[in-house]
Order: structure tokens, then C-alpha cells, then sequence
């Protein structure tokens, strides 16, 4: 269950510039850690 109140500040404003952030920093743990994996398999 999610509060309304809080999920409405996700989707407007500032909040979706967060969610996007969000995003692109997964992005960049994902690239950084397969390229690491594989250094070490090689």
C-alpha cells in the first residue's frame, strides 16, 4: 500500500526529476559493476 500524499510527489515537480536520477544512477552501478566482474573473469 503507498500513501497517496507521497506517491503524488514523486509524479510532479522535483520529484520526477529524483525518479530520473534514480534512474540513471542504476544505469551507471549496472555499467560499473559488469565492467568490473568482467576485469576479474578474464
Amino acid at each position: 500500500m503507498l500513501d497517496r500524499a507521497s506517491f503524488d510527489r514523486l509524479t510532479t515537480g522535483s520529484g520526477r526529476g529524483f525518479l530520473l536520477a534514480a534512474g540513471v544512477l542504476e544505469v551507471v552501478g549496472l555499467v560499473w559493476m559488469r565492467r568490473l566482474v568482467a576485469g576479474v573473469v578474464r
